[in-house]
């Protein structure tokens, strides 16, 4: 009975790992899209922030951008 449980832990496990594999390559697949500029971090990181939470966009980043400001990256 033992042997069969850690059978079965060790099967999922391998499978669990095996799915992982596969989608998280075709996740960080897609690609940055830029969203616009903002004068200071504080702003493009709250837009940023609030566009995660939504249904559409996994990570956002923002790049300085010199004189415009900072950069607003999602994907």
């Amino acid at each position: 009975m033992r042997r069969n449980i850690a059978r079965l832990a060790v099967t999922g496990t391998l499978v669990a790992g095996a799915v992982a594999a596969v989608a998280v390559p075709a996740f960080a697949a897609q690609p940055w899209t830029r969203h616009g500029f903002y004068s200071s971090y504080s702003d493009c990181s709250r837009d940023g922030s609030a566009a995660v939470r939504g249904p559409d966009w996994s990570e956002y980043n923002c790049e300085y951008a010199g004189l415009r400001g900072y950069e607003l990256w999602l994907r």
